[in-house]
């Protein structure tokens, strides 16, 4: 027998030629490949044999019955052994406590220990009452008074050859490990005398007539494993189980096999162990019998261990396969999250991960992981251009949305053949597109812009057979070491400064002129919200949402919305608000002071309703929302000020809804969410607004705890002639059913539409079709959104049909 790899081969006689094939040696080439290929062979012989196919599983199972059989054999037999022997030491240590309880009454009934312990005997123990033979088996003597105190203690010096009393020490030591010492009681207990186990009685102290009270108490002492005239009947039977009432056994290669026996608690403070020596005999079959049960348990185990392997080692296969699936998905879906659906450009996410990608050293990851093909990892100079088309809502209106989408992708096209390979071309939304381009200067790249923008101011865009000459607004920024994110809204300042101004040219942020006038329209904007703020002429309105469900109350959600009230104005003029407030209050950082007045505002405000219209049905389902920004957001103390708010106002936090926008999402997803769960945990709900504007993927709306998920209107007005947008806001139909979200439609402004949505599966419903922002006061006046426009929408739906 050889072995190999733990694998034993047989030599047989070579089958003579013709005969069926049978176990043989490997030739010496295909043994020189190794232990690999010899247990392949080996597993592709075994599985031509049906014979081991049958009796391998006969061997395993015998084995494994075997094996419990003789584990349950010697079990039952450890247990029996130690059970008899268990019950041997129990019935000694009784019988030596009996012996010593005895002999410590006879001498505490003693005369001469009671006029002892009485203090009338002071010569006790130098009359001849105890000898040498005495302390041979009793190593120390001591007498206590009927309080518990020591009156005298005696034990035999070996080196001095006579009585002497107690070391101070030792007899506090004897003190202490006395029970219950104050009681004035009979006591027999175990307990560790100088490293070694004792049975100690305490007897009470009477004279031999008994008519006398107790003197006191008297304490002898016997270590165990001493001689005693008890247990000589039951030497034979000792001798048998070699039991030993010994501290410590010597040392012993089967030592392990030495079994301690913890001793019944006779009255002592806590239970000793003593050790019971097993014979020879019974050890070596002991280990004779686990040797033979370890060496089948080995074998069988083996076997299980081979066969684990080779499962493992497919489903390892199986995993890896998987895992490299899940990344080429996954990386698909990055892809489809930073690419915008309808030109193939990058979106802002794309474009905003891409940027970061240029700003690291070669080598270095990419945000995202996406970077397109010839991208530059490091260029001399940079340059952000933001293009807007000019009036495209009237090609949209004029032609339709579908001819509008075919001109985005024709101007996509443009800007791509226009471009060379390190430049990034992005689509951020709508009718805006972004250039990133790449240059050996900041002058080239202002040469470059410039003749790009030039180009496009003459460009006649052909499509579907029709030219269309096109006109754009551009702004542009030089990057440095600027962030994305920080060049991005730059680009956009200067880009609305060209659309307001209606420049043809391109605007660079940071130029003298386009800075200056900038810089004093945000400024100017800013300090007129900042005066507002201050003179308290925030007005606030209100806009309902409708549920389009029939059968229930129309009016469940209302937005809230902030108006800067002007009192030199009259009619509709004299409450105006624009998006150009919020960018200056953004670039100014004065938008959490705006964020925190509405809020007060808007709390105050349904405060005051709640109280007069307690009895109305239609404020049960109506859930109130509140647009915030990031910054307020993220604020460290916003939370406990919202806790405030609410219980001041004695509001349900229920009713509350917070509006974020796609951009405050994704500021920093991972702290954002934390803050709005500590929010959640107070009951407080949460709406995801402008959903579709190209920032958000919808990963987030998986890891976001959200309660309603507002879609875009440049989104939904697309719904119906576009089958991409009808299919996603189907899919977010369904997403939000599972994940437990409502979907809201903006800018629903006919009733077509509102039908078509309807059918789509959303619910809820927001725009001029079934409410206009009104003035929310919380007079009442503000309920009239709910029943009147109940009655005009009802009046509208009997009309079509």
């Amino acid at each position: 027998m050889t072995g190999c790899g733990g694998i034993g081969w047989m030599e047989v006689p070579q089958a003579r030629p013709g005969a069926s094939r049978g176990w043989r040696w490997p030739a010496t080439a295909q043994r020189s490949q190794g232990w690999h290929w010899r247990w392949r062979r080996f597993r592709r012989d075994c599985g031509a044999a049906a014979s081991f196919r049958t009796w391998l599983p006969v061997i395993t199972a015998s084995t494994l019955v075997s094996g419990l059989i003789l584990g349950a054999h010697a079990i039952g037999s450890e247990r029996s052994r130690q059970e008899l022997i268990r019950r041997l030491v129990q019935e000694q240590l009784q019988a030596m406590a009996h012996n010593l309880e005895v002999e410590t009454r006879d001498w505490a009934t003693w005369d001469e220990t009671h006029l002892h312990a009485t203090g009338r005997n002071p010569a006790y123990y130098g009359k001849g009452n105890y000898t040498r033979n005495t302390f041979l088996r009793l190593p120390f003597v001591m007498v206590l008074d009927r309080d518990g105190d020591p009156v005298s203690s005696a034990h035999w010096n070996d080196r001095r050859q006579r009585i002497e009393p107690l070391p101070p020490l030792r007899a506090r030591q004897l003190l202490q490990l006395i029970p219950g010492r104050r009681e004035l009681r009979p006591r027999t207990f175990l307990a560790m005398v100088e490293g070694q186990p004792h049975l100690l009685s305490l007897q009470l102290i009477a004279n031999a007539s008994g008519d006398a009270p107790p003197g006191g108490r008297l304490l002898l002492g016997r270590p165990l494993g001493g001689p005693d005239q008890a247990i000589t009947r039951r030497a034979l039977a000792l001798r048998h189980y070699d039991f030993e009432p010994v501290h410590a056994l010597p040392a012993s290669p089967l030592g392990p096999l030495a079994l301690a026996i913890r001793t019944p608690q006779l009255d002592g403070l806590q239970p000793l162990q003593i050790s019971v020596r097993r014979p020879a005999s019974e050890r070596l079959q002991a280990l004779a019998a686990f040797g033979v049960l370890l060496g089948l348990d080995s074998a069988v185990l083996t076997v299980l261990l081979l066969q684990a392997y080779r499962q493992r080692r497919q489903r390892r296969q199986r995993e890896c396969r998987q895992q490299r699936e899940q990344q080429r998905l996954r990386r698909a879906l990055d892809q489809r999250d930073t690419v915008d659906g309808l030109t193939g450009l990058l979106n802002a996410r794309g474009l905003l991960a891409a940027m970061e990608a240029q700003r690291q050293p070669p080598g270095g990851d990419a945000p995202g992981g996406v970077v397109p093909e010839g991208v530059a990892q490091a260029g001399v100079a940079r340059a952000l251009l933001l293009l807007d088309i000019r009036h495209f809502a009237l090609i949209n209106h004029s032609f339709g949305r579908a001819f509008g989408d075919r001109v985005l992708i024709a101007f996509a096209r443009w800007l791509e053949q226009h471009l060379d390979r390190s430049s990034l071309v992005a689509r951020c939304g709508g009718d805006e597109f972004s250039c990133c381009l790449v240059g050996p200067s900041g002058s080239a790249l202002r040469s470059r812009i410039e003749a790009l923008t030039g180009a496009l101011q003459q460009l006649d865009l052909p499509v579907d057979g029709r030219t269309l000459r096109l006109a754009v607004s551009a702004g542009a920024r030089l990057l440095a070491d600027a962030p994305a994110l920080t060049a991005l809204q730059d680009s956009g300042v200067a880009r609305d400064l060209a659309k307001r101004s209606g420049s043809r040219q391109c605007l660079f942020y940071g130029d003298e002129e386009a800075t200056m006038q900038t810089t004093i329209a945000i400024q100017r904007l800013n300090q007129e919200l900042v005066a507002s703020l201050k003179q308290n002429r925030i007005a606030l309105f209100a806009q309902a949402a409708w549920r389009l469900d029939r059968s229930d109350l129309p009016a469940v959600y209302v937005e809230f919305l902030s108006r800067l009230q002007d009192p030199e104005a009259e009619g509709k003029q004299r409450y105006r608000w624009s998006e150009a407030l919020v960018e200056a209050a953004t670039l100014c950082g004065t938008m959490p002071l705006l964020d925190s007045h509405v809020l007060e505002l808007s709390c105050r405000s349904l405060q005051e309703l709640l109280s007069r219209h307690r009895d109305e049905p239609a404020l049960d389902a109506m859930v109130f929302a509140i647009n915030l920004t990031a910054d307020t957001l993220l604020a460290d103390d916003f939370s406990a000020r919202v806790e405030s708010l609410l219980e001041r106002h004695g509001l349900d936090p229920q009713r509350l809804c917070f509006e974020i926008t796609e951009q405050a999402a994704v500021h920093n997803l991972t702290v954002v969410t934390g803050a709005m769960q500590r929010l959640r945990r107070l009951g407080l709900r949460f709406a995801l607004d402008d959903f579709g504007a190209g920032m958000t993927s919808l990963s987030h709306l998986r890891d976001l705890p959200l309660d309603y998920v507002k879609i875009d209107k440049a989104f939904i007005w697309r719904v119906k002639g576009d089958p991409t947008c009808r299919l996603t806001v189907d899919f977010l139909v369904r997403m939000g059913r599972e994940l437990g979200f409502e979907i809201i439609a903006e800018g629903v402004e006919d009733l077509p539409l509102l039908y078509f949505l309807r059918d789509l599966g959303v619910t809820i419903a927001q725009g001029y079709v079934t409410s206009i922002p009104s003035l929310f006061d919380g007079r009442g006046a503000e309920l009239g959104f709910s029943r009147c426009g109940r009655e005009r929408l009802g009046l509208q739906l009997s009309l079509v049909g």
